[in-house]
């Protein structure tokens, strides 16, 4: 197996005894998922977000850069998750502290005048 792969499986188990351990919701099951989907090849990620969206646990993005890059607005974040953007502040802090944990960049955020609103 190759070492990506058996990060990626080490790290998921290591997200469900967070999840176990201090539920769902805590900031280790979301530094757990964090670093898990940090280690998901770039080429699964679109599937893994588009099954989310058809299953209805994640919006559809109502952003785009001028590549097609899909972005969802901080707004659209708050209403769909119930979340205040504080909350959503802190959780990208615990997100990009699990990326740089397994040398990822942290998420960036573009300018919103390169953002192009979906119609």
């Amino acid at each position: 197996m190759g070492t990506e792969k058996t990060a990626l499986l080490n790290a998921l188990e290591e997200y469900e005894r967070a999840k176990k351990k201090y539920g769902v919701k805590s900031a280790q099951a979301l530094k757990g998922m964090g670093t898990m989907l940090a280690l998901v090849p770039e080429e699964l990620k679109e599937k893994i977000v588009d099954a989310g969206i058809r299953q209805g646990v994640l919006p559809k993005p109502d952003g785009y850069l001028e590549d097609g890059t899909p972005l969802y607005s901080s707004r659209l974040i708050e209403d769909f998750f119930g979340v205040s953007r504080d909350e959503i502040g802190r959780r990208i802090q615990i997100l990009n502290e699990a990326r740089q944990s397994v040398g990822k960049a942290p998420l960036s955020f573009p300018d919103d005048t390169l953002v192009h609103k979906v119609q």
